[in-house]
C-alpha cells in the first residue's frame, strides 16, 4: 500500500495517485479468510465495524431492490483532480504543539503492561492524516486536541497488539487511554 503498487500473478502494476485500499473481514465463518499479520494491519487508517443495519434500512432495501443493482447510476461528484486539490490542501492544515501533545499521550500509554505493541510512528503519522483530513471536512485549516480524542478509538485499537485476538480489549484500553487525557 505505501509502496503505491500491486502485484498479481508476479506483475507489479504502480497505481494511480488517488487510491483507496477497503478490506472486509466476515466475523462468522471465516473459513478461506485469514487474521491479517499485525504489520499488514498497522498500515490501514481506521477499523470500523458497520453491523447490521437498522429495522427501518433493511426494511427500506426490501421495498427498493437491492442497492447494488442501482450503482450504474451514481454519479460523480468529484474529479481525480478534485481529490489531488483535497490532499494537497489537507497536507497543510495546522498541528498545533498541544495537538501534538495529546496524540504522543495517547500513543505513549498504548505502551502498557498488557500491551505487547503499542502505536507505532506509522500509527501516530496515520493519526494526524486522518485527523486533517477531519479538520477539512468540518471546514477548519487546523485540528483540535478533541479531534484527536474523536478519532482515537477508530484509528488506534487495531494499532496495538494484545492477548485478545477479537480487538474488544483494544478498544477498550484506548477508550480509557483517552479518558486520561487533560485538556
Amino acid at each position: 500500500m505505501a509502496e503505491k503498487t500491486v502485484s498479481i500473478e508476479g506483475k507489479t502494476h504502480k497505481l494511480e495517485d488517488v487510491f483507496c485500499v477497503i478490506a472486509t473481514q466476515n466475523p462468522m465463518d471465516n473459513y478461506g479468510t485469514f487474521i491479517l499479520p499485525e504489520s499488514e494491519l498497522d498500515r490501514f487508517m481506521i477499523k470500523i465495524s458497520m453491523g447490521y443495519p437498522s429495522y427501518d434500512i433493511e426494511k427500506l432495501m426490501i421495498l427498493n431492490g437491492d442497492p447494488s443493482e442501482r450503482l450504474p447510476d451514481i454519479q460523480s461528484v468529484l474529479t481525480k483532480q478534485d481529490v489531488l486539490d483535497i490532499m494537497k490542501h489537507v497536507k497543510h492544515i495546522h498541528v498545533s504543539e498541544d495537538v501534538a501533545d495529546v496524540l504522543m499521550f495517547i500513543v505513549q500509554k498504548t505502551e502498557k503492561q498488557d500491551v505487547y505493541v503499542g502505536v507505532s510512528p506509522r500509527g501516530t503519522l496515520q493519526m494526524i492524516n486522518l485527523a486533517k483530513s477531519y479538520a477539512f471536512l468540518m471546514d477548519r485549516d487546523f485540528v483540535t486536541p478533541f479531534d484527536i480524542i474523536e478519532l482515537a478509538p477508530i484509528a488506534l485499537p487495531h494499532r496495538i497488539l494484545t492477548d485478545d485476538t477479537t480487538q474488544k480489549k483494544n478498544s477498550i484500553i484506548i477508550e480509557e487511554i483517552v479518558k486520561e487525557v487533560k485538556l
